[in-house]
């Protein structure tokens, strides 16, 4: 039986073990530093910071919320990350950082 805020896993044996895994651990999304985000795009700091929540998982409202700007504001400053990103799409940016945050995570396993 499923406990509240569980699923069943979606990779291979965990039906045949019955493996759960946490919806935490599935929403726990990696997010690169805001220096790194910064430096490759030439993003200013406020715009960082709103894509990194984004990447964190994150809704636009609610990362508006968290940074005490409007949304009108948050989406101004998407917009502008998009351009300088040469992206259009949110999903195509949070898919950016997460492989960035993946980068980074093996290169400090690295060293």
């Amino acid at each position: 039986m499923r406990r509240e805020g569980q699923l069943r896993a979606c990779v291979p044996g965990a039906i045949r073990t019955g493996t759960l895994l946490d919806m935490r651990q599935i929403l726990d999304l990696p997010t690169p530093s805001e220096a790194r985000v910064r430096a490759m795009f030439g993003l200013t700091a406020a715009e960082a910071r709103l894509a990194q929540l984004l990447a964190s998982g994150d809704t636009l409202e609610e990362v508006a919320e968290k940074l005490c700007i409007k949304l009108t504001t948050a989406r101004s400053q998407l917009a502008i990350i998009f351009s300088k990103a040469g992206i259009r799409r949110q999903t195509k940016l949070v898919a950016i950082l997460s492989r960035i945050a993946h980068l980074e995570r093996r290169a400090m396993e690295a060293a």
